[in-house]
């Protein structure tokens, strides 16, 4: 019962974290968009589970708890390749996420500080 609950208790965590994390994301051109198709994808899985629990439980005792824990490991997994957006500055266009994005890829390539700041 105490591991139900807290795993509740992340869940509901987690659907907060959504509204922080995608204002930061997304540029403001289209913020709207990207945080209804975040809470659109977050719904989808809460409208699914009660048919994974209510079919696949009495045919598969193990199933659905397994279903759940396995798309709460790919989740947070999936997090893992998210930038950080911990004091960056909020893109405002499209064309400024792309610059963001442009720098993060030759970061991450390895590519000097030094030719970043030659790069248009």
């Amino acid at each position: 019962m105490i591991l139900a609950m807290t795993g509740k208790l992340f869940i509901s965590a987690s659907y907060q974290i959504i509204y922080v994390y995608v204002t930061e994301l997304f540029p403001t051109e289209v913020r709207t968009t990207g945080m209804g198709s975040a809470i659109v994808a977050s719904r989808i899985g809460s409208v699914l589970a009660p048919f994974v629990t209510d079919f696949l439980g009495p045919v598969l005792p193990w199933a659905p708890s397994a279903i759940f824990g396995a798309s709460s490991l790919v989740a947070g997994a999936a997090t893992l390749v998210l930038r950080e957006t911990l004091g960056a500055p909020l893109p405002d266009s499209i064309a400024d996420l792309e610059t963001i994005d442009k720098r993060h890829r030759q970061r991450d390539a390895g590519i000097p500080g030094e030719l970043l700041e030659l790069a248009p």
